[in-house]
């Protein structure tokens, strides 16, 4: 871009979690996620390239991760997702991600394990770029999970979200 700045960003962000044990179908973390500056200018559509989760509690679960432009919850953390129709068509979906344990590409650190997202199909292919989009009045993006499968335990802090995007 020529002024220092890059058409690319990796945007970190840590969700709130809760410390008792998770189930199959259970909201993973406390409301909808903020990514901040996931796009250039209000209601403006980037491009998200790739996605990682660092896990310091090096749990074993399965989850999708959906991405919008609105930030109604899916439900209450760590418990059975709950969401209207209505909510549902008004959450502005963008997108959906899966971490699937058994196929993910996994970095084992000293005291966490780093898990590459995949596409939707769970075959163990590669994630799939995926265009996000922020509502008229902002530049961010949410994004919620919901455990597909495992009980996972974790600590305050556990779980961290980097996604690697492009701005169009």
């Amino acid at each position: 871009m020529g002024t220092g700045k890059s058409n690319f960003k990796i945007i970190t962000v840590t969700p709130t979690l809760n410390t008792d044990a998770y189930a199959t179908g259970d909201v993973l973390f406390d409301g909808a996620v903020e990514i901040p500056d996931a796009v250039i200018g209000k209601g403006g559509c980037s491009k998200l390239l790739n996605m990682f989760v660092v896990d310091f509690g090096e749990e074993t679960f399965d989850a999708n991760f959906y991405f919008s432009s609105a930030n109604t919850s899916l439900g209450s953390i760590n418990t059975s997702a709950n969401i209207s129709p209505a909510d549902i068509a008004s959450l502005g979906l963008n997108g959906v991600a899966y971490q699937d344990i058994d196929q993910a590409t996994s970095s084992y650190l000293d005291n966490a394990t780093v898990n590459q997202i995949l596409g939707l199909s769970g075959s163990g292919e590669a994630f799939s770029p995926t265009l996000i989009q922020a509502a008229d009045d902002s530049t961010s993006v949410y994004c919620q999970a919901i455990i597909s499968s495992g009980t996972p335990t974790f600590a305050v802090g556990d779980i961290r979200l980097i996604f690697h995007v492009q701005y169009r």
